[in-house]
Order: structure tokens, then C-alpha cells, then sequence
């Protein structure tokens, strides 16, 4: 059961991820000594793309999962099928302090997040909705029009035939603690009723 693997997390110390994808591994690792089989994108009826973009299973089969389902840079890190065919997309996140940098986008609200704080030498687990708030609007807002820019200046680039090409890398901070959060049990508690 995917509870019994959020339980082993929350025991693991600080795992980074960077280039070589510790934190990634260490989750799969997990998986895999709980008994859930590694299996395909097809078998949960989706495009990369609809992974991607958190569009929800039709169907799964219980007990796999799919490591980077959309690429290895790109949400989700894991679509998970628990013991009773419910489907999960579940992210790994690790920053060296407490809080989390949203390289491409803003979270998801059904996802869920796997937090590892080198401060706090610990793991957080949290509901993409939790991180949701009147901000998030705006950084996908933001986001758009940077890449509507970008767009612009690259045809102006084009035009005079420049070998120029600029190129624009998000960079979204999320400065609230996690770890560290004041209802973090609370919001470990929110996803394990979710998981049950």
C-alpha cells in the first residue's frame, strides 16, 4: 500500500537529487520493497503529454508505477497505482534549506509532493493543493506572458539574422517552509486520508 511507502519516507534523512536523481531513486527503491512492479505509460491509458499536464488515469493496474512518465525534467517524477487501483502522480522535490524552486510551472493540485530538506535533514510530504494560494494565479500568468515574450524576441532576433537566440528558464522560488511548516503534520495527515 502506497500509505506504508509515504511511512518509510517520512523516516528517510535528507536525500538530494540534482544530476543524479538520489531522491528519485531512493523513492523508486521504496516502491519496489513494497512490491510495486514497474510497468509502462500505456498501461494507465495516457500520453506523455497528459501526464505531463496532470490529466488524471482512467484506470491503472494496482500496485505499479512509472518512473518519469513525461521525461525526466518534467512533472510527474512517479504516477503511482495503489493495491486499489487509485491512481497517484507524485513528485520528488529536495532543496538543501526548507523551501522548494518550481523550475517549469506551479504545482498541481491533485499531486502530490515528496519534500526533502537538507536543513531539517528530513522529508515532507504534501498535497499539491496545500501549496496552492492567491499567488499561483499569477505565476501561471507570469509564466505565459515570459513565454510570449521570449517568443517575440526570438522572431525579432530572427529578422536580423543575428545567431542570437534567447531563451527563457523559469525559476519560480516558493519562499514558505516545509518542513519547518507550522501545520506540517497536519498537511502529512491530508495526504495519507488521501491514500487510504
Amino acid at each position: 500500500m502506497l500509505e506504508n511507502v509515504f511511512n518509510d519516507v517520512l523516516k528517510l534523512p535528507h536525500i538530494t537529487n540534482g544530476t543524479t536523481r538520489k531522491h528519485e531513486r531512493k523513492i523508486q527503491e521504496l516502491l519496489e520493497n513494497h512490491k510495486f512492479k514497474q510497468t509502462t505509460l500505456d498501461t494507465f491509458g495516457l500520453t506523455k503529454a497528459e501526464a505531463k499536464d496532470g490529466i488524471p488515469a482512467p484506470f491503472g493496474t494496482p500496485m505499479t508505477f512509472v518512473p518519469e512518465p513525461a521525461g525526466s525534467q518534467n512533472y510527474p517524477d512517479f504516477i503511482i497505482c495503489d493495491h486499489n487501483g487509485k491512481v497517484y502522480f507524485v513528485e520528488c522535490k529536495s532543496s538543501n534549506g526548507d523551501g522548494i524552486v518550481w523550475n517549469s510551472g506551479t504545482p498541481k493540485a491533485d499531486g502530490i509532493y515528496i519534500v526533502s530538506s537538507g536543513k531539517h535533514n528530513g522529508q515532507s510530504i504534501v498535497k499539491g493543493s496545500q501549496f496552492i494560494d492567491e499567488g499561483t494565479p499569477l505565476m501561471d500568468e507570469w509564466r505565459r506572458k515570459s513565454k510570449q515574450l521570449q517568443k517575440e524576441f526570438q522572431e525579432l532576433f530572427k529578422s536580423i539574422e543575428t545567431d542570437w537566440d534567447p531563451y527563457f528558464r523559469a525559476m519560480n522560488n516558493y519562499k514558505a517552509k516545509i518542513y519547518a511548516h507550522p501545520k506540517r503534520q497536519e498537511r502529512i495527515n491530508e495526504v495519507f486520508k488521501m491514500v487510504r
